[in-house]
């Protein structure tokens, strides 16, 4: 991500810190404000190296930013159309109120009551029921309808296998 040789980034470099919460907050597909709600300000790095930031990263890793894509895509369609869709071995299938997850392992994620929105950023997006415990504080959990941002979470690890044996 930053062309430099690998053997430069030590345990104390500048690098390796901000490498490292780039990896965690960009690989669920977030962004400045992922960054920033991970801590990057706090961990040294400056409101004007975020966005290089983010676009080094989506950079170096095209094919799992090019998956994010093609996966809200499919999981639109399926919502939408109420039906099967599938992308990069993965399958998507509104049934019966749910958004059902296939994953080529063949262990099945299931949302409920999946739905399109439109997002904080004025794009669609698909939301569907769950725990929203910043509601009510840790303590007490509520039923409620939730971003997919935990979709991203729940297929980041397929997504960096994809990469892996891609390269």
């Amino acid at each position: 991500m930053f062309r430099v040789p690998i053997a430069e980034v030590t345990k104390g470099s500048p690098l390796r810190q901000k490498g490292k919460i780039a990896e965690l907050a960009l690989g669920y597909g977030g962004s400045v404000g992922a960054l920033k709600a991970m801590g990057a300000l706090e961990m040294g790095l400056s409101e004007e190296e975020l966005k290089p930031l983010v676009a080094a990263w989506r950079n170096t890793n095209p094919n799992i930013v090019r998956l994010w894509w093609d996966v809200d895509s499919s999981v639109k369609e399926a919502v939408k159309e109420r039906t099967r869709t599938e992308t990069h071995r993965i399958q998507f299938e509104y049934r019966s109120g749910m958004l059902l997850i296939r994953l080529p392992s063949g262990r099945q994620l299931t949302y409920v009551k999946p739905r399109i929105g439109i997002n904080s950023f004025g794009s669609e997006s698909v939301s569907y029921e769950g725990i929203g415990r910043e509601e009510m504080g840790a303590d007490r959990k509520l039923w409620t309808q939730v971003r997919g941002k935990h979709r991203a979470g729940n297929l980041k690890r397929y997504s960096m296998l994809c990469y892996a044996k891609s390269r």
